[in-house]
């Protein structure tokens, strides 16, 4: 228990010993178990939004204590660029790729102005918005290497169609 209090830096961390039962249900149904390895949501971030406050929470060494954390960020970037090969044929725009862009650019936006798009319903403050959240889909399709590809070119890019999708967000 000491070990996790100190691992908790501090946090409000309330640790308690399993019970007997507990622990007989855990040992049962152990064999169900898998582990599952994902990369870092921080990791995502320090390709997409490098300068996102939310980055300056962490310590900037731990991002060099991950094994392999190049690694890490080069198939993330793989990933997102084969997701290109297969947008949706009737309606491009709703390629789920592009609103992930979008809904990251929203979370851009939430870090910077501690609320989502589209919280004030004025038409010049939800231009302004959108405007912004279209700026942040751009960042972070060049961020991630997506700007050469003709699909991003087409739908994201595109000022007029790209700004379309961003009003949708808003």
């Amino acid at each position: 228990l000491d070990e996790c209090k100190q691992a908790s830096n501090g946090c409000d961390l309330h640790v308690s010993i399993p019970s007997d039962d507990e622990v007989v249900t855990f040992c049962k149904n152990s064999r169900y178990l898998r582990i599952l390895e994902t990369r870092p949501l921080f990791a995502e971030y320090k390709v997409q939004d490098p300068a996102s406050p939310t980055l300056s929470i962490l310590k900037p060494t731990s991002f060099e204590n991950i094994l392999n954390f190049d690694t890490i960020q080069a198939d993330a970037r793989d990933d997102l660029q084969s997701a290109m090969f297969d947008p949706y044929e009737t309606d491009p725009i709703q390629t789920p790729l592009l609103w992930w862009i979008a809904l990251r650019a929203c979370d851009a936006f939430y870090d910077r102005h501690e609320h989502y798009p589209g919280k004030h319903e004025q038409e010049l403050a939800l231009e302004s918005d959108a405007n912004e959240v279209y700026k942040f889909m751009t960042q972070i399709a060049t961020n991630l290497g997506l700007s050469e590809c003709d699909f991003i070119k087409e739908h994201l890019l595109d000022s007029s169609k790209g700004k379309d999708l961003a009003r949708e967000v808003v």
